[in-house]
């Protein structure tokens, strides 16, 4: 086969045909998963649409240490034919697989916009973005999509508990402080529910009894609210 293909075959259907037949053997006979993946790799580039090859990189996503490399190369040629649920499954097994947070937030994300854009599919949009949060929870520009699907959604109320639980497993008190503050006014504003406020609020308080910020915002929302002995204490 090697031979073969040294020789340069007329057509590239036959010598995509015989990188398939190649890759078969090292996977099956020698052992060489690797090498097989590279040779399937290498089979669509010549021909795209060859669903054989396509099959056997999908049998390799589930195994651990080749999962990675099989999306790796499956990725881009799901996109191309807008196959968007084997996109997603590829994204997914690569985002689990990379310890770089900034490029598993980058996946998620996408995993969140494919949900979103393609599948219209606004729920599990909303589970992709909350879960890229997580792994970045500095990330505004994720908070703001987050946003825009929870009013999208009336889903306010699992977004603040997403962000009430990353604010308590921060270990960056300024981190900690931006979720509860974000938690608050989404509480007051979209959720209506002052308790739920006062409370996000009183955490911060108390690891900074005297944020001037937080007690801004309490005097005026118990101003607003007409609960004048919670204002004397603020006051």
């Amino acid at each position: 086969l090697e031979r073969r293909i040294d020789l340069g075959p007329e057509s590239t259907e036959e010598l995509a045909a015989l990188k398939f037949r190649l890759a078969n053997v090292a996977a099956e006979h020698l052992n060489e998963a690797e090498r097989s993946l590279e040779l399937y790799r290498e089979v669509l580039m010549l021909v795209p649409e060859h669903d054989g090859a396509r099959e056997k990189l999908e049998s390799f996503l589930d195994q651990e240490g080749l999962g990675v490399h099989a999306a790796t190369i499956l990725e881009p040629i799901y996109e191309m034919q807008g196959q968007w649920q084997p996109l997603i499954r590829a994204l997914e097994v690569l985002a689990a697989g990379t310890p770089d947070p900034q490029r598993q937030l980058e996946l998620l994300e996408k995993v969140g916009t494919v949900q979103s854009t393609q599948l219209d599919d606004q729920g599990a949009a909303f589970d992709a973005f909350g879960r890229a949060l997580g792994v970045m929870p500095e990330s505004e520009q994720t908070l703001e999509r987050l946003e825009l699907l929870a009013g999208e959604q009336s889903r306010y109320p699992d977004l603040v508990k997403l962000l009430e639980e990353l604010a308590a497993e921060s270990t960056e008190p300024m981190l900690s402080r931006a979720l509860y503050l974000r938690a608050a006014q989404l509480h007051d504003t979209q959720i209506g529910d002052v308790d739920a406020a006062v409370r996000a609020y009183s955490q911060i308080l108390e690891s900074d009894p005297g944020d001037a910020e937080v007690l801004d915002a309490l005097d005026a929302l118990y101003r607003r609210t007409e609960r004048w002995r919670d204002l004397l204490g603020v006051m």
